[in-house]
């Protein structure tokens, strides 16, 4: 990672700016990293590099690298050091055969309840999100559709109504992002 080639093309300062902890910030920096393949899977994270490119010491790096392990998109081996995830082909099939049918349950369970507001917002979001691969070449790597992508995704599960179906989301949303 070329620390002075990352911090031109993304801004990190937005992580931590309303954090109440740095750890919180290191935790989210690190995150839109990975899932934005600036650190790529496989890839050994260098504690030293990270701490020069966020400004940060080795503390709120070992506190975030232990929640991003928990996530499961880093990979801790003692003796060896941390390593961002890898998935398989066969991984990413079965992450996104687990969304659909999320996705799929949380329709069948909103259907008759979703509020008009979230139908709008839903339509606004896709909206978005179909109309971007039009105006950006760019359009399978730019933050803006990732984040597009995310909130209609978030907001179909979101209108289920079900922390179950929500907490089980957020666990492989991580994988989708990455």
């Amino acid at each position: 990672m070329d620390i002075d080639e990352v911090r031109k093309d993304v801004d990190l300062e937005s992580h931590f700016k309303s954090r109440t902890k740095l750890a919180d910030g290191v935790f989210s920096a690190l995150r839109h990293l990975i899932v934005t393949q600036k650190i790529k899977g496989g890839e050994r994270l260098d504690y030293k590099e990270i701490g020069l490119l966020l400004k940060v010491s080795r503390v709120p790096i070992r506190e975030a690298v232990q929640r991003l392990e928990a996530t499961g998109l880093l990979r801790v081996t003692n003796n060896l050091g941390t390593y961002v995830v890898s998935l398989s082909r066969e991984d990413i099939e079965d992450i996104f055969e687990i969304r659909l049918m999320l996705e799929r349950g949380s329709v069948a369970k909103a259907i008759d309840r979703i509020p008009h507001e979230t139908l709008r917002e839903l339509k606004s979001v896709f909206a978005e999100e179909a109309g971007s691969e039009n105006r950006d070449p760019g359009y399978h790597t730019t933050e803006a559709i990732m984040k597009a992508d995310d909130e209609l995704h978030n907001l179909i599960v979101d209108s289920a109504d079900s922390q179950i179906f929500s907490r089980v989301y957020g666990q492989i949303e991580n994988f989708i992002l990455a």
